[in-house]
């Protein structure tokens, strides 16, 4: 459970670790899920705002000041856009 797309070594290893444990207590009840969470513990992404990186025709290549979509969306009306990238801080 290593290589591209099984994560780190650490989280391979934890993996392997919960496998093995439950393996081992096969007749003990382990429960495992998600508790339900509140309806605003996840953020809608049009509420967030991010820098962006952009390519238009007939400009050089630029990164924006924090946006939301909408936002971006209004400063980039009128160019060709070429491609715009998420910039992760």
């Amino acid at each position: 459970m290593t290589g591209p797309g099984a994560g780190k070594e650490a989280t391979a290893s934890a993996v392997v670790g919960d496998l093995i444990d439950m393996g081992e207590h096969v007749e003990k009840r382990k429960v495992f899920g998600w508790n339900c969470a509140k309806s605003d513990y996840i953020e809608s992404l049009e509420n967030i705002s991010e820098k962006f990186f952009v390519r238009a025709e007939g400009r050089e290549a630029f990164i924006t000041e924090k946006l939301t979509p909408a936002q971006l969306n209004e400063e980039l009306s009128g160019m060709k856009v070429i491609k715009i990238i998420r910039v992760f801080e």
